[in-house]
């Protein structure tokens, strides 16, 4: 569960972070792999770590919501029946946390703006 947010710094299982993060379906947050561009979400860096069994991806696209969705990802989550839910990160947080089963839900946060 993710314990809190603020600009630059997210707090998931008492363990806090300040760079982007994803949580895989076991509950474990990682750093977001290498990217072209920091404020961007494409399909070539979801493919590094969606895992077989995601039904869900919440996306928290910072706090001013300036991380945008590529359209390659987006084709991505829906040929593969993921359904998208995108947000600025405390919204998506929030989000992530109500999710009751969270064993089929992963999460890519952008922790600045």
């Amino acid at each position: 569960m993710f314990d809190s947010y603020s600009f630059g710094c997210i707090t998931f299982g008492h363990k806090q972070y300040r760079y982007d993060i994803f949580i895989t379906l076991q509950g474990v947050a990682r750093e977001r792999p290498q990217r072209r561009s920091n404020h961007l979400l494409e399909a070539s860096e979801l493919r590094l770590y969606l895992e077989p069994g995601t039904k869900k991806l919440v996306v928290g696209t910072g706090e001013s919501g300036v991380m945008e969705i590529a359209e390659d990802a987006r084709e991505l989550l829906k040929e593969r029946g993921i359904v998208l839910i995108e947000a600025p990160s405390g919204e998506a947080i929030n989000a992530y946390n109500r999710e009751k089963d969270k064993s089929v839900v992963m999460a890519v946060i952008h922790s600045t703006c």
